[in-house]
């Protein structure tokens, strides 16, 4: 059988991985890539977002979602990408209500 707590914190795992890379590639282009790696690493190292790392929840899953859709949007500029944010959005929605703050962003 499965262990299903194992594969749930093995995503979080990945999902706060995958912040720290997203957040980056967001701020490096709009304030230098010295204050995106500063940034990144101070965000790696806050002691909550460590913790929501391993736990086996939705938040760091959501968070990824989140960042992932904001990336999507700001990141380019195609008609493409504006409509995978749209879904992506609507994934982070669906994986915590809190995503909502997502679709004033989008419009």
């Amino acid at each position: 059988m499965p262990n299903l707590f194992l594969a749930a914190e093995l995503l979080s795992i990945l999902s706060a991985g995958a912040i720290l890379v997203l957040w980056f590639h967001l701020l490096a282009p709009r304030a230098g890539e010295r204050v995106a790696f500063l940034a990144t690493v101070f965000m790696a190292a806050n002691a909550h977002f460590f913790h929501h790392g391993y736990i086996a929840a939705t938040d760091t899953f959501a968070i990824a979602l989140q960042g992932t859709a904001l990336y999507l949007l700001l990141g380019h500029a195609s008609p493409r990408s504006v409509a995978a944010a749209g879904l992506v959005a609507a994934l982070a929605f669906l994986t915590r209500y809190n995503s909502i703050y997502l679709l004033p962003a989008g419009l």
